[in-house]
């Protein structure tokens, strides 16, 4: 937990943040209410969709010309 600007307190765990108002006491907050604030402020997981078979594409190599 950090101070932030005009007295209030952040929870910060990652790229999530959580910022408190002022009239609740971070230091009187127990680990497990923290943790179940971070649970409540993570987004869901997304599962990636299937691909669909992707061909492989060959690049034609550029041949340089020889000086003489």
């Amino acid at each position: 937990m950090e101070k932030a600007r005009w007295g209030r307190s952040v929870i910060t765990k990652g790229k999530i943040k959580i910022e408190l108002s002022k009239d609740v006491d971070a230091a009187k907050l127990t680990l497990d209410e923290v943790k179940e604030m971070i649970a409540k402020k993570t987004p869901a997981k997304k599962t990636p969709a299937k691909k669909a078979a992707t061909t492989k594409k060959t690049v034609a190599k550029k041949t340089v010309a020889k000086k003489k």
